[in-house]
């Protein structure tokens, strides 16, 4: 089946700012009939983020939350092995803590 540009374009953002890429759900099979999976993934105009248009500005505890996340080094990755060599001997010091 062939479509125009415009019913591409059309659909295609809608498919974006839906995100149904996030359900594997190819664009192709989308395309087809979107009002069948607009509809079984329940989305609607409200619940999707709109392109091009800033975000709502944060309140003040938000931002200082969000420059305090920032600020922070990103999370390590280990892996549990290297997780309980690391935690082993905190464990020991709270074990003998408790004891005394």
């Amino acid at each position: 089946m062939r479509y125009t540009d415009e019913h591409l374009n059309y659909w295609g953002e809608i498919y974006c700012r839906a995100n149904l890429l996030d359900y594997d759900l190819p664009f192709a099979l989308f395309v087809r009939d979107p009002w069948k999976w607009l509809i079984k993934f329940g989305v609607n105009d409200s619940n999707m983020p709109t392109i091009g248009v800033p975000e709502k500005p944060l309140l003040p505890k938000d931002m200082h939350a969000q420059k305090r996340v920032r600020r922070d080094k990103p999370a390590e990755v280990v892996d549990l092995a290297e997780y309980r060599a690391r935690r082993a001997p905190r464990d020991e010091e709270k074990g003998a803590r408790d004891r005394a």
